[in-house]
């Protein structure tokens, strides 16, 4: 599993063409890392917060 601090970054990595798109706010439970990406195997360093379902207006027809 991999997280980045700044929803931009995970938002490049969404399949493109698709409108409808998820993204987790987690709490990662870890020393922070200085690229602002996080890379984990342990599902126990991340507590899950928000499930944010939304759209992109771009790809409304």
């Amino acid at each position: 599993m991999w997280f980045a601090q700044q929803s931009a970054i995970s938002l490049g990595y969404c399949s493109p063409g698709i409108e409808v798109k998820v993204m987790f706010v987690i709490v990662y439970v870890a020393r922070a890392q200085p690229l602002g990406i996080f890379v984990t195997s342990k599902e126990k360093a991340t507590l899950p917060r928000y499930l944010i379902i939304f759209d992109d207006p771009n790809l409304r027809v």
